[in-house]
C-alpha cells in the first residue's frame, strides 16, 4: 500500500508536464488498477470440500482399518470435534462398511444439523450432507415398509399353518374315522 502511494505521487508530479491525452490515459490506467485492486479484496477465497475428500478416502480403507477410522473418529467426536461427527455420519452411512448403521448415520446427521453453529463446512459439504440426508430418509422409509411386509407376510404364513394344521388334523380324524368303520364293517362282516 505505501510503494502504492509512493508511485501515486511521483505520477502526479509528473502530471505537469504532460498533455491532456496522457492525462486520461494515466487517470484510465488508475483506474484500472484501483478497480482490480478492489476485487482482489473483495474476493472470497474457494472452500474445498472436506467431507466429500473424507468419503473418497474411507471408500479405499479395508473393513478392519474402517472399524479403526470409526474408532478414531468417535475419540475425535468425544473430545469436541465437529469434524469428527461428520465423519462418523459419512461411517456410518456407508452401504458396504461393516458398521454401516443408516438409523444412526440419521440421528447424527440431524443433530448435526440442529447443533451447527459454526461455518466449518462449505457450501458443497452441506449440498452433500443434505443429498445424504435425502438418502437415509429414503432408505429408512424402504427399510420401514420391506419390515412391514415382512411382519404382514410372517402373519400370513403363520394363518396359513394353523389353517394347515387344522387340516391336517381333521384329516387325521378322519383317517382314524375311516379305519373304525372299516373295522366295524369287517366286524359285521365276520358275524354274519
Amino acid at each position: 500500500m505505501k510503494q502504492l502511494r509512493q508511485i501515486f505521487q511521483q505520477m502526479i508530479l509528473n502530471l505537469t508536464g504532460m498533455n491532456l491525452r496522457t492525462i486520461c490515459q494515466f487517470g484510465l490506467v488508475l483506474t484500472c488498477a484501483i478497480t482490480l485492486s478492489a476485487c482482489q479484496l473483495t474476493s472470497t477465497p474457494q472452500t474445498q470440500s472436506i467431507a466429500s475428500e473424507y468419503y473418497l478416502w474411507i471408500k479405499t480403507l479395508s473393513h478392519d482399518e474402517l472399524r479403526q477410522e470409526l474408532a478414531q473418529q468417535q475419540q475425535n467426536e468425544v473430545a469436541g470435534l465437529t469434524q469428527a461427527r461428520v465423519n462418523l455420519i459419512f461411517l456410518y452411512a456407508m452401504p458396504d462398511s461393516p458398521v454401516y448403521n443408516p438409523y444412526t448415520a440419521k440421528t447424527l446427521l440431524n443433530r448435526l444439523v440442529t447443533e451447527q453453529s459454526d461455518p466449518l463446512l462449505s457450501s458443497q459439504d452441506y449440498a452433500l450432507l443434505n443429498l445424504l440426508r435425502e438418502q437415509l430418509n429414503q432408505h429408512i422409509l424402504t427399510s420401514n415398509k420391506l419390515l412391514q411386509a415382512k411382519q404382514q407376510l410372517q402373519e400370513q404364513q403363520l394363518k396359513q399353518d394353523m389353517i394347515l394344521a387344522k387340516q391336517q388334523e381333521t384329516i387325521k380324524k378322519l383317517q382314524e374315522q375311516i379305519k373304525q368303520l372299516t373295522q366295524i364293517e369287517l366286524t359285521i362282516e365276520q358275524e354274519q
